[in-house]
């Protein structure tokens, strides 16, 4: 399948890839669309390289050259055998986060014990950590990480599922925490402080609004 792959810093090209191997448990997504977040042009820049080895080495982009895209909806092609939930030709956004859960692993790590998933002892990303991202034809991923689109939300909009995502749960968290930090006596804050402009920077304050009047 084809793939839009870095191979150094900067350098960036289409290429031929194998298709990814359909696991009992995954769905095979044919990509809809595909958001550029700063995470990627860092990446692309060479400022940044979350892919390592066992050991924590950095493994170069000449050495192992990824597959960037992390934001990202589609279709469904095709259901491994143990999904049930999930359909060819289904509609779908994606959490490109792979924790416990998602690795079907029978013990789970402290955090996602707690519901703090999102740091999984065992953490990874496709489109981040090395793992093929959705600048290519087709991903696997776990069914469990697919939310079916139910509504006439365009693919272009669901791509942008998840930076809202980490929007919604930066408010989720500060509404649950706000109690605990204060102005001194029993003021708690109100206010809080966006750095940026950019997609997630402008979409934070309307949602922040919006979490807050709730």
């Amino acid at each position: 399948m084809r793939a839009l792959r870095i191979s150094e810093p900067a350098v960036m090209g289409l290429c031929d890839i194998p298709a990814p191997e359909l696991k009992p448990h995954q769905v095979m997504v044919r990509v809809g669309a595909v958001g550029l977040c700063g995470t990627d042009f860092h990446i692309y820049e060479g400022q940044a390289n979350y892919n390592s080895d066992e050991n924590g080495r950095t493994i170069p982009f000449e050495e192992r050259p990824q597959v960037l895209g992390h934001e990202f909806c589609g279709i469904v092609e095709e259901a491994g055998s143990d999904v049930k939930d999930l359909k060819p030709g289904d509609r779908v956004s994606i959490d490109q986060g792979l924790n416990c859960h998602s690795l079907m692993k029978e013990r789970l790590c402290e955090y996602c014990e707690t519901g703090n998933s999102h740091q999984c002892a065992s953490y990874g990303e496709h489109g981040i950590t090395g793992l093929q991202g959705a600048l290519a034809e087709y991903v696997a991923v776990p069914a469990v990480n697919a939310v079916r689109i139910e509504s006439d939300l365009s693919l272009d909009q669901a791509a942008l599922v998840e930076p809202l995502g980490c929007i919604i749960h930066s408010c989720d968290v500060m509404l649950k925490t706000r109690a605990r930090y204060t102005f001194g006596g029993d003021r708690p804050i109100k206010s809080v402080l966006i750095c940026g402009a950019g997609p997630c920077g402008t979409a934070f304050h309307p949602v922040f609004s919006q979490c807050h009047r709730v």
